[in-house]
């Protein structure tokens, strides 16, 4: 039996009614400071499928609090990076479900959950000064399928990101390896959970 007792097996994943990221935003932040940010770092939860769905609570909400700032933002100065982590533990906790996915699957599940929830940052355009995504495998994959195609799937990783960088920026030529300057350094958090 799991850990969590008789009923642990049973239960779905939650549907999240908000992401951090518009708490954060919408209320913790002032408004009057969204115009001073000049750096945002997003740290999106680990990509579950089905957590966050087209027409679910936190992605109606998201495309809310995104018309919300963007003209209170001052996107021409603004960096932003995305980041959808593999927490490790919570990924060793799901590399050890019974149902693993294929290379074509898991990026496939990539593509939809990380569209889904970068698509309402394109209200902000080609504005955004620069942008860096950082896409991770599915943690439904198990361990033993991505070691053998790991390579393939770090290129498939590759695509996917400059892919969805290029649909926030509005920009089929954008491309973050090659914008003005590098890509700031990694955060304190994510030194410390990544």
């Amino acid at each position: 039996m799991p850990s969590g007792g008789p009923f642990y097996a049973a239960a779905k994943p939650a549907v999240l009614d908000r992401l951090e990221a518009s708490i954060f935003l919408r209320d913790v932040l002032p408004p009057i400071m969204l115009y001073s940010l000049k750096f945002l770092e997003i740290i999106f939860p680990p990509t579950i499928p089905g957590c966050i769905f087209l027409g679910s609570p936190a992605h109606q909400n998201w495309i809310e609090t995104i018309s919300y700032v963007q003209g209170k933002l001052n996107l021409p100065r603004l960096t932003l990076r995305i980041y959808f982590p593999n927490l490790r533990s919570f990924q060793d906790k799901m590399l050890h479900r019974k149902s693993a996915l294929t290379r074509e699957e898991g990026m496939q599940s990539i593509v939809s959950m990380h569209e889904s929830i970068t698509s309402p940052l394109s209200q902000l355009g080609n504005r955004l000064s620069r942008c860096f995504v950082h896409a991770v495998w599915p943690l439904t994959w198990r361990f033993s399928t991505m070691q053998s195609n790991m390579q393939e799937v770090e290129r498939d990783l590759v695509q996917i990101e400059r892919s969805l960088e290029r649909r926030i920026m509005g920009n089929d030529g954008y491309d973050s390896r090659t914008t003005r300057g590098n890509e700031p350094e990694r955060s304190q958090w994510l030194q410390r959970y990544d």
